[in-house]
């Protein structure tokens, strides 16, 4: 059964929580993608220069995540 099958006779939804749930999770989705991205993004249609500076912001933003999880690691450890 299709989430979007209807009854023949009167035209209503046969599965109206499965259609609901099916909104729900496309809302989700659209909200996912509009959350900010972390990490810097390269795309194969920048230039060179423009991609190599995007590396190396993406380096230094990845060193940075690195670091700080070590010292966040360091204090779950230290903390017991």
């Amino acid at each position: 059964m299709h989430y979007e099958d209807r009854c023949q006779h009167c035209g209503e939804l046969l599965d109206p929580q499965s259609y609901q749930s099916m909104l729900r999770r496309a809302e989700e989705e659209r909200k996912d993608e509009k959350a900010p991205k972390v990490f810097i993004q390269i795309y194969p249609t920048d230039g060179s220069f423009t991609r190599l500076w995007k590396y190396v912001v993406l380096s230094g933003q990845m060193l940075f995540a690195a670091i700080i999880s070590f010292f966040i690691w360091l204090g779950v450890v230290v903390a017991g």
